[in-house]
């Protein structure tokens, strides 16, 4: 039976694990703590099917006795600190969980001349896209802070480690969206205040809404990192290939209700983030492209991604 070790217990974690079993895959995910219940795998009804490991990332020795335990022919490594917000406050954590776990992994895979391959996830958001997007020249945000930076080495250090020789990979994903995500993430955040009727009781704060993103469906998304497996080593956008203003998200959402989003909002100014740029959508044509041959093209998007998500509300 095949094998794959993916590192975290997040949401890519939990939808891909959930793909790959239909692929007869023998599935190992790791976790910082052993638990009797991870929230992401139960809800999906599959906790019983995956075997969970635990895994310090800083841990050199770890690493290499779990790799060399289990030999996975696939890493996927999910894991690392995803919130900007949460990264000003836990920094260290943010740094050694995006950076050097990949680090570490890659280290013990070109040190120990292993034929696995790796796949990092990556945030598009890192990136400027004020001018036309290049991987072999990709300018960084200059939007400073600890998330940004870890990913930023991330990235690169793949890079790195594929010029040496090594078969890893930059999945590059912008807004993975999904009815698991945390509650203060905003598409959910937005779909509880409507479905709850919060509505009735107080506004809803938000932030920048002149901000266009590329919300993508998580499960769709995880099926192209799947895909990418079967390519030479590169870098690769996965995501929707469709941008919305938050503003549209906010009417879509509220049409639910055939209300009018902008009597039940309130802009709060905090919730600004300095230097962020107002366009981060990326061109999916060459990923099309390239992974047409799988006939991966996602269909889920807008209206119906919304929903997906408000109908499913945990």
């Amino acid at each position: 039976m095949k094998k794959v070790l993916i590192i975290s217990t997040g949401i890519l974690s939990a939808y891909l694990s959930k793909f790959l079993l239909n692929k007869n895959y023998k599935i190992y995910v790791t976790s910082r703590t052993l638990k009797k219940k991870y929230k992401n795998f139960d809800k999906l009804k599959i906790q019983k099917k995956i075997i969970f490991k635990k895994l310090n990332v800083k841990d050199l020795s770890s690493i290499k006795k779990l790799i060399n335990q289990i030999q996975p022919s696939i890493i996927f490594y999910f894991a690392g600190q995803s919130s900007v917000t949460k990264s000003l406050n836990f920094r260290k954590q943010t740094y050694d969980s995006n950076y050097i776990g990949c680090k570490n992994f890659l280290t013990i895979l070109k040190k120990d001349q292993l034929d696995i391959k790796f796949l990092k996830a990556n945030s598009g958001y890192i990136f400027s896209f004020k001018k036309n997007f290049d991987f072999l020249k990709p300018v960084f945000s200059k939007n400073l802070n600890p998330y940004i930076d870890a990913q930023k080495k991330a990235f690169n250090i793949v890079n790195n480690f594929r010029k040496k020789g090594l078969a890893c990979y930059n999945i590059i994903f912008f807004q993975v969206e999904s009815n698991l995500r945390p509650n203060n993430f905003f598409l959910k955040k937005v779909c509880i205040y409507l479905k709850k009727n919060l509505y009735k009781k107080k506004k809803l704060n938000v932030g920048n809404l002149d901000l266009v993103r590329d919300f993508g469906w998580a499960p769709e998304l995880v099926k192209g990192a799947y895909y990418m497996s079967y390519l030479k080593p590169c870098n690769l956008i996965i995501a929707s290939g469709k941008r919305y203003s938050l503003r549209k998200i906010l009417d879509i959402v509220f049409s639910i209700k055939k209300l009018n989003y902008k009597k039940f909002i309130k802009i709060d100014k905090s919730l600004f983030r300095k230097n962020e740029e107002k366009n981060v959508y990326p061109n999916l044509s060459n990923t099309i492209k390239i992974l047409k041959p799988f006939k991966w093209k996602p269909k889920i998007h807008g209206k119906q991604l919304i929903d997906n998500i408000y109908k499913n509300l945990y």
